[in-house]
């Protein structure tokens, strides 16, 4: 996969979420580049971001998911904040609870979309549930409690690729259990490519928190090949979110790599959040959308 650095599993992300976040996700960090553009998606206005963001869902272990005595139409997230974690306190969100580990979006009825890296085989998708509406749509929503129907079984895994080489996209393609009723699929680009400087904005569960947005991206190159690269601010968990043009609104992509998330702060003695300027570091990986050739024989036949 483009930016695959093996060193990484011995950095700060495999300390922080040892708990929450899976080792095969580790070789995958992100950053925030300029100023930190996430934001709750109470804070969001435009229509069409909120409408695209009910067709995100997290990748949630099955462990972390919890009966609630005689309630039998809700699940309870089991979390850990960030601050219990070892981030700086002062840092955004550590008052957060995080669950997640990966990413996905809906692109038909019951397909999903993610990156190959999150899930590699039926075995382990059936260690896990997709999870829609794990996010803030109000300041004061408890957002670990889960309605069981919003929870998915992952049937089956129709294809994947890890990215192991630059020329190799990574995304995996799996089918839901059931149907997921009251959330539209997600447009897609079907052929072409974003040019150069456009707008971008990326909708996921960075460090596996709840759903965040963040505009103020572009695409800093798109040559031949599976990816493109960008500005987005993203971390772990943000690998399988889609990334959408701002112009049309649908799905240029998958994000699936980046820069170090953390450095250490030994002033402070805990982590704080790698920042770049806008067009330094190496910028995030994303696969192309269109990289997935049998997407759209799928969708059709649904």
């Amino acid at each position: 996969m483009l930016f695959k650095d093996e060193r990484y599993p011995f950095k700060i992300i495999a300390l922080l979420f040892l708990s929450i976040l899976s080792d095969n996700l580790l070789a995958n960090e992100k950053v925030i580049y300029g100023e930190d553009d996430r934001k709750d998606l109470y804070e969001i206005t435009d229509l069409k971001w909120i409408e695209n963001a009910q067709s995100v869902a997290a990748l949630i272990p099955l462990e972390n998911l919890k009966e609630i005595g005689d309630d039998s139409k809700s699940l309870r997230l089991n979390t850990s904040n960030l601050i219990e974690e070892g981030v700086c306190r002062d840092e955004r969100f550590t008052s957060q609870e995080a669950a997640a580990e990966c990413s996905g979006f809906l692109v038909d009825d019951d397909l999903m979309i993610t990156a190959g890296h999150c899930v590699k085989s039926l075995k382990t998708c059936e260690k896990t549930r997709w999870v829609f509406g794990y996010d803030l749509s109000t300041q004061d929503k408890d957002y670990r409690l889960i309605p069981k129907k919003n929870v998915f079984k992952c049937s089956e895994v129709i294809s994947f690729f890890q990215g192991d080489h630059d020329d190799e996209p990574d995304y995996a393609i799996l089918r839901l259990d059931r149907p997921v009723l009251g959330r539209k699929p997600l447009q897609i680009r079907k052929e072409g490519r974003i040019k150069k400087g456009g707008r971008l904005y990326i909708a996921g569960f960075p460090l596996g928190l709840p759903l965040k947005m963040a505009g103020g991206g572009w695409v800093r190159k798109n040559s031949k090949g599976p990816y493109f690269i960008t500005n987005l601010d993203s971390f772990e968990g943000n690998s399988g979110a889609p990334v959408f043009s701002e112009r049309d609104q649908f799905v240029e992509g998958i994000l699936v790599g980046g820069e170090d998330d953390f450095f250490w702060d030994s002033k402070k003695d805990c982590y704080r959040v790698k920042r770049c300027s806008e067009k330094r570091c190496q910028g995030e990986s994303v696969t192309k959308i269109t990289a997935l050739k049998e997407l759209r024989n799928l969708i059709a036949e649904n």
